[in-house]
C-alpha cells in the first residue's frame, strides 16, 4: 500500500517532533564524537522500522558524517547533497536527518532539516 500524501506529511511532522524530543541525546553524541565537526556535515538516520511490539514507537537514531554515509543509490545521494546545502544556507542550527519508515514490504526513507533547538546548545 502506498503512502499518501497526507501520510507523508504526517509523519514529517512526527519525525519533527520525534527530533526535537530527542535533540539533548543527539547534541551530547555530536559533542562527544564529533565536536570539531560543522552539523551541516553530518546526517541523522531516524528508523521507525526496527521496533518490536511495544506499546510507544520510538524511533531508533544514530549519527554518521554525511560524506561516508551509505545512501540508498546516486538520486539519493544527490538529493542528500541538495539537501545540505540548504541546512548550510539556512540562519541558526539544523540538521540534515533521514527518516526510514515502511511503505509495506519496502523501505521508504526521506530526508527532512530540523533546526537544533538553541536550549540543546
Amino acid at each position: 500500500m502506498k503512502l499518501s500524501e497526507h501520510d507523508k506529511g504526517f509523519l514529517r511532522y512526527q519525525a519533527q517532533s520525534d527530533f526535537c524530543t530527542n535533540a539533548p541525546a543527539v547534541m551530547l553524541t555530536i559533542k562527544a564524537r564529533y565536536a570539531t565537526t560543522a552539523l551541516s556535515a553530518l546526517c541523522v538516520e531516524m528508523s521507525y522500522i526496527s521496533f518490536l511490539h511495544s506499546e510507544e514507537v520510538a524511533p531508533t537514531m544514530s549519527l554518521h558524517l554525511a560524506s561516508s554515509y551509505q545512501w540508498q543509490d546516486a538520486d539519493e545521494k544527490r538529493d542528500a547533497e541538495d539537501m545540505l546545502r540548504r541546512v548550510r544556507s539556512l540562519d541558526g542550527d539544523n540538521l540534515l536527518v533521514r527518516v526510514i519508515v515502511r511503505e509495506g514490504s519496502w523501505m521508504q526513507p526521506f530526508m527532512i532539516i530540523c533546526p537544533v533547538p538553541a536550549v540543546v546548545l
